[in-house]
């Protein structure tokens, strides 16, 4: 127990996670269950002591463990290093599993608490929970209560906050109204200059007006220019203009058909992804985006892939790889990890990501 507490202290304080740094603490976790209450207690007490710039990490690790003892119950504790027979060991994981509902509760709710806001810990807090949530990890009260907890405690410290003092008030600037001017499409300059207000600029700045004021003041042969035009037959002299064309009446209405709906991950099928082709690591990097509204990185891809975690059953390309646990998840949102040597064939993920440029 105490070579697991010195070794979770350590990564944690590190910050930075890798596939064989969370292999070590889930292997060290191992060997820790013989006994189960203890093993929970120090799990949570290395949470609560971690600051708050480590305590996503902190998270991370504690989601590990948790379903790597979830993995050792569901295979009554075959194919693990441990002194205990498969048996003791599968029922050590199923008692540490059942010791570690409250630490969960308590380490979700502390994370929403006291994880710095530009680490958008309401997200990352959320994603493990759905997680947690699909795998049957914890009982659905824990996660609920995780949720609303978190929630109530947000908006708690928004309302403490004080409110902004009032503006200074200030005097209204003094303005001359001018007065209001019809529209002036089609009418020459200099009928626009008479009825422009003294001093005004150009024509441009005039503000348009669905009906001309009276303007008495107007000469005889301008109200003339501003009348409407005539109808046909009238006799009347034809006006000195040419007067704006009617808009169309046959106008497209507007489109009611509804926006593409962006694909998520649930699209993505792991047993056809071909890890040579550039293209499906690109689709693959969209659909994670469309679903958790970040650009992962290329070591978070290939852990997700690796883990299973994609696909319902677990791609038996990857089992060949060491370096990560069996099931081992993807943890999103994870700070930036050493490259990882590519598979034969596999482009450069590094460059693959970068931003392309404009």
């Amino acid at each position: 127990m105490e070579s697991f507490a010195s070794l979770l202290y350590e990564t944690i304080a590190q910050n930075k996670l890798s596939g064989s740094r969370v292999a070590r603490v889930t292997d060290s976790a191992t060997q820790a269950l013989s006994d189960p209450e203890m093993l929970a207690k120090t799990m949570l007490k290395a949470h609560l002591r971690a600051s708050p710039a480590n305590k996503l990490v902190s998270l991370y690790l504690f989601d590990a463990v948790a379903r790597h003892a979830q993995e050792i119950a569901r295979r009554q504790g075959a194919g693990f290093d441990s002194d205990d027979s498969p048996q003791t060991l599968a029922a050590n994981a199923s008692s540490f599993l059942r010791a570690l509902h409250e630490p969960a509760a308590q380490v979700g709710v502390d994370c929403m608490q006291h994880v710095p806001p530009e680490q958008r810990p309401q997200d990352k807090v959320r994603k493990v929970i759905d997680i947690w949530g699909r795998a049957g990890t914890f009982h659905a009260k824990i996660l609920q209560r995780i949720q609303e907890e978190g929630s109530s405690t947000s908006s708690a410290s928004s309302a403490s906050a004080p409110p902004p003092g009032p503006a200074p008030r200030r005097p209204p600037p003094r303005t001359t109204a001018a007065p209001t001017q019809p529209a002036s499409a089609g009418l020459p300059a200099s009928v626009l200059a008479l009825l422009s207000p003294p001093g005004a600029g150009s024509t441009a700045s005039m503000p348009s007006m669905t009906a001309a004021p009276s303007a008495p003041d107007v000469p005889a042969s301008v109200s003339a220019m501003l009348s409407p035009p005539p109808t046909s037959g009238s006799g009347a002299s034809s006006m000195p203009y040419s007067a704006a064309p009617a808009p169309s009446t046959t106008a497209r209405a507007p489109s009611t058909e509804p926006a593409p709906i962006k694909e998520d991950l649930s699209a993505f099928d792991q047993a056809s992804f071909d890890p040579t082709n550039s293209a499906h690591w690109e689709r693959l990097s969209q659909l994670w985006k469309n679903t958790y509204q970040y650009e992962p990185t290329g070591p978070e891809l290939m852990m997700a892939l690796m883990s299973g975690m994609l696909s319902k059953e677990q791609d038996p390309r990857w089992g060949g790889m060491n370096g990560m646990p069996p099931m081992m998840p993807g943890m999103p949102g994870m700070p930036p990890m050493p490259p990882m040597p590519p598979m034969p064939g596999m482009p450069d993920l590094a460059s693959m990501m970068s931003p392309r440029p404009s």
